[in-house]
């Protein structure tokens, strides 16, 4: 979790000025310098950090591409699928820390994680989920990739949570890995999203193998066995009708057979 990654902040010694690295969660630091000890104002707001990924980018592709073999994809997807791009998108959350009422009139400190970026049609499929500790890295420069901009600034959340009644104790902001996967097929372009942490695939708009030539195929069949049993329903014609259909299913099956395989095969 953020709140305990380890950093420092940096603040003056208040009796000589001289500039001191203070750890995090510190309540008290000896000026080495002047001797003096300092008490720490405690800050709410812890700063920025990001999460290593367990999907790297080559990863992240061998993933798309088992996506693209699974059942529901049009036949030989995979191979006919044009990958164009994936590119690293870090997408901020809120980690927020807060005093809450537990039974007995105690309060207990909660943990919570909330979705922290802008562009919330874009990434609104994505969950908050719980990231290794050791994944977990102070921010001290941009990321590879692109990075999705915050919903809001770290003092107007504090002030939006406090609002609402939450008595916050910490927050921190972490960007957490996805890959925007672009890809082509049949000419159409398409995208997706596949989270690093945990490597689930998010598309909303994708080829799907179309239900079509199967209603086609068992509609033609129906008909054919409808007219096939047409002589059925005469006294005369009983022994031709009972011929028809068993002619027409010992024709069906090879000819069922081959219109499947090519079914599967090309569609």
């Amino acid at each position: 979790m953020a709140e305990e990654a380890t950093a420092t902040r940096k603040i003056k010694c208040s009796q000589c000025g001289a500039p001191l690295d203070v750890p995090r969660g510190a309540d008290y630091i000896t000026c080495p310098f002047c001797g003096s000890t300092i008490e720490i104002k405690k800050e709410i707001y812890q700063g920025e950090f990001w999460a290593k990924p367990v999907f790297d980018k080559a990863a992240a592709t061998e993933r798309f591409f088992r996506w693209t073999a699974e059942r529901d994809k049009p036949a030989r997807f995979n191979e006919r699928v044009v990958l164009k791009s994936v590119i690293p998108v870090w997408v901020p959350t809120w980690h927020i820390k807060e005093w809450k009422a537990s039974e007995g009139g105690a309060r207990d400190i909660a943990f919570s994680i909330q979705p922290g970026f802008a562009e919330k049609k874009t990434y609104e499929a994505l969950s908050p989920q719980n990231l290794p500790l050791e994944t977990i890295k102070p921010l001290e420069g941009p990321l590879d990739g692109e990075m999705a901009k915050p919903d809001m600034e770290p003092a107007e959340k504090i002030n939006f949570l406090k609002s609402r009644g939450q008595d916050v104790q910490e927050l921190s902001l972490v960007y957490v890995p996805l890959y925007r996967v672009e890809y082509s097929y049949k000419g159409k372009d398409y995208s997706l999203l596949i989270e690093g942490m945990t490597g689930g695939v998010h598309a909303k708009d994708y080829p799907r193998k179309p239900g079509w030539p199967y209603y086609l195929y068992t509609l033609a069949f129906g008909i054919l066995f409808l007219l096939l049993s047409l002589p059925l329903f005469s006294e005369d014609t009983v022994d031709l009708g009972m011929a028809l259909l068993c002619m027409g299913a010992i024709i069906s099956l090879p000819v069922s057979a081959v219109i499947a395989y090519l079914i599967i095969k090309n569609v």
